[in-house]
Order: C-alpha cells, then sequence, then structure tokens
C-alpha cells in the first residue's frame, strides 16, 4: 500500500477485530505515532482529511465506533499540548469560546499542537518574520497601554482546523510574538 494510504490497512485490521473499539484505539495510536516519521507526514494529513470528512458524514452520531473514540467532535474543553522543537511550551484546557495566550517561550521553530492524548492537529514552522515587527511594519499600529482594545491587530498566521473547531493565530510583537487558542464549535459539515 502506498505511503500516503497508510492508515486504510491499519483501520481495516482494527473494524475486523472481535473487539473493536479496543483494536481501534489501538490502531489510532499507530497511526498517529506512524504519522510523526517523515516519510508518512503526507500519509497522515491524508488520514486528517479523512477524519474530517468522518465528522461531517456522521454529524455527531456518537454511536459510531469510530467518532466515539474521537473526544473533541462533542467535548465543551478540548485538552492540548503545544510544543516548539519537541520542547512542550503549553499544556492544558481550552474551554468553549475562550481564548489562551502562550506568549513565553513562543520563537521561532516547528510547531506541533495535539491534543491531550496524543493525536496531533496540526504542525507549523514560524520564522521570526511571524514573531517580531519587522522595518517596513511599524505603518501598522502597535498597542500600547493606553490603546482603549478598539484597534485589533491582524495576526500574522491565522490556522483553522474547522474539524476540531479550532483556531490557532500568531501574533507579532515588539520584541516577541504569542500564540492564540480559541476553541469554538467544530464544523461537521452541512445538515
Amino acid at each position: 500500500m502506498h505511503k500516503d494510504l497508510y492508515f486504510i490497512p491499519l483501520l481495516a485490521e482494527a473494524f475486523a477485530a472481535t473487539d473493536m473499539r479496543r483494536a481501534l484505539t489501538a490502531a489510532l495510536g499507530r497511526i498517529a505515532q506512524v504519522g510523526q516519521l517523515e516519510q508518512y507526514r503526507c500519509g497522515f494529513a491524508q488520514y486528517q482529511t479523512w477524519l474530517a470528512a468522518v465528522a461531517a458524514a456522521t454529524k455527531r452520531d456518537t454511536e459510531s465506533p469510530l467518532v466515539a473514540e474521537l473526544p473533541w467532535l462533542h467535548a465543551q474543553d478540548i485538552g492540548l499540548r503545544v510544543a516548539c522543537d519537541g520542547t512542550l511550551l503549553w499544556a492544558g484546557r481550552v474551554e468553549r469560546r475562550t481564548r489562551i495566550i502562550i506568549g513565553d517561550g513562543v520563537r521561532p521553530g516547528s510547531y506541533s499542537v495535539e491534543t491531550e492524548t496524543g493525536w496531533m492537529l496540526t504542525r507549523f514552522d514560524l520564522a521570526t518574520s511571524d514573531l517580531v515587527w519587522q522595518r517596513g511594519d511599524n505603518a501598522r499600529p502597535i498597542r500600547v497601554a493606553a490603546d482603549d482594545g478598539s484597534h485589533q491587530p491582524a495576526p500574522a498566521r491565522d490556522l483553522v482546523l474547522p474539524h476540531v473547531g479550532l483556531s490557532i493565530r500568531v501574533y507579532r510583537g515588539r520584541e516577541h510574538g504569542h500564540i492564540e487558542l480559541l476553541h469554538a464549535e467544530a464544523d461537521h459539515g452541512q445538515e
């Protein structure tokens, strides 16, 4: 089987198992583990696309054995871990419609966001230009202590994971930037 579809035999084996729930949990963990390997990253992205399609197709069908294993589809909050170059920056729970600001330790590097159970949600790279105001950016207003809050700065990066209901925004600063997490309602497709 092609590396881009490596997850299909793992799922097929789990669906054929006597104890499907246990086998599926093991298969989902194995899929995430293999997806960490460079040669399987494209396949893991395909898997995540497939998961989003499953979420849309089931429209919150909690009786589906697969959907029952995906805790973020129905949760009012989600446990997340954010790491940069393998070093944990932040771990905690994000409630619906709540913003979490990560300011300490945000630096250029390769970031990963995963659930507290180890499901990789996304990976992205941040450069200095994503985090620090550069020459020429000074035409944009920089927040100061006297701001009344009416000016909302535009994020340097805006990542949206609709199947999870998570927005990840990166904002520049004078000396360092920060990351904002917002857990909103997951998009499960149209009714």
